[in-house]
């Protein structure tokens, strides 16, 4: 007798994004019944359109149903990867899940207009993804000094984002016939991210 593979289902279900660099994978196996399968676990890689993505992540035999998790690590944001459950009963029968495509999100940030209402600049930015992890601080960065402002020059400390959209600053006691060049930036405790700069003159 021969176990029958037509009721197995093979889902690739989730994908959570734990760093900048890393994701957890939940595939599942079910309906597994008398079958013995010689091996299960993901395919993965950066093509769309598996069987065999790049790389293979073998977790061995099988023998009942199952929930598996499973951490992709070295990854790089912005990135699409694709991922796809597998089940191999032997060695030329070969059961393939879902395809699930995902992206670890880069923190952006851009600078946008400065009006100048008397002697204070009035800044926005807006973050436009937060990436992974959270943001911890964000505003802008300016100086009169040089034309490449940093967070080591002058700052307006807006503290942490928890969602990404517009934000602003005010710069006051500005002088006339003085050029200021700002820019909007965003850190994660871990990297700077900046938006581009701009200057103004009152």
């Amino acid at each position: 007798f021969v176990a029958l593979a037509d009721s197995l289902q093979i889902y690739t279900d989730t994908v959570i994004c734990l760093t900048a660099t890393s994701v957890n994978i939940q595939g599942t196996v079910k309906n597994v019944g008398s079958l013995l399968l010689q091996d299960f676990g993901l395919y993965w890689g950066e093509v769309s359109s598996p069987p065999g993505p790049v790389y293979t992540v073998s977790l061995g035999g099988l023998s009942h149903d199952t929930v598996f998790y499973h951490v992709l690590s070295a990854l790089f944001t912005a990135k699409p990867y694709y991922a796809r459950t597998y089940t191999r009963i032997d060695n030329t029968q070969t059961l393939l899940g879902n395809v699930y495509e995902f992206t670890i999100p880069d923190l952006v940030v851009t600078t946008d207009t400065a009006q100048i209402s008397g002697n204070t600049a009035y800044l926005f930015g807006s973050i436009v993804s937060l990436g992974i992890p959270a943001v911890t601080d964000h505003g802008f960065c300016w100086s009169t000094i040089t034309s490449y402002p940093g967070v080591n020059d002058n700052k307006i400390t807006l503290g942490p984002a928890i969602q990404a959209g517009s934000f602003n600053g005010n710069l006051p006691g500005l002088t006339n016939g003085v050029t200021y060049y700002y820019r909007a930036y965003a850190s994660d405790g871990a990297y700077i991210k900046y938006g581009q700069i701009k200057h103004f003159t009152p």
